[in-house]
């Protein structure tokens, strides 16, 4: 999923002011190097979705005929393949999709 700059500015400052309110929580960076770690987290996460999605969609290309032929469900077999993908890199799609 895509986000403007807009709402991961947005998203960004809703986070910051929780992490302040928070009783759980100490803030003792700025709120301007906060925003911007918080925003870097937000950005990291899209391009490595990015990434990952590309490699799935690259990987079923290579079946694309076999997909149609058999008139299989693109998107499962998509979210299929990309919980795979990220099990191989070591990470829980449970807790990532």
């Amino acid at each position: 999923m895509r986000l403007s700059e807009e709402k991961i500015r947005s998203l960004a400052e809703k986070i910051y002011y929780e992490l302040e309110k928070s009783d759980n929580v100490r803030v003792y960076a700025n709120k301007n190097a906060m925003m911007a770690l918080i925003m870097k987290v937000f950005i990291d996460d899209m391009k490595f979705e990015e990434e990952i999605e590309l490699e799935v969609a690259k990987k079923l290309r290579r079946f694309e005929r076999e997909i149609s032929s058999r008139n299989m469900d693109y998107n499962l077999l998509f979210r299929k393949a990309k919980a795979e993908l990220l099990r191989e890199k070591g990470i829980d799609p449970e807790n990532y999709l």
